[in-house]
């Protein structure tokens, strides 16, 4: 388990080092801290709330439809 969250966190690096050329000090961060310090690094943002919102009204749109 330990083994396998070292190289986790080592092939995060790497990818770090290789794309933006600086390494990252993961050092004492749990998981998911670890994942989004290395989204953070890669630049991904995620959806915007404005995406998640159009997403939910087309969905409801398409239920209501169907109901009638």
């Amino acid at each position: 388990m330990i083994a396998a969250f070292a190289t986790l966190i080592w092939l995060g690096n790497l990818v770090i080092t290789l794309l933006k050329g600086r390494s990252v000090n993961v050092e004492g961060l749990s998981v998911s801290d670890t994942i989004t310090t290395i989204a953070m690094q890669l630049g991904y943002e995620g959806p915007s709330l404005n995406e998640i919102s159009n997403k939910l009204t087309t969905a409801v749109s398409r239920i209501v439809k169907i109901k009638e």
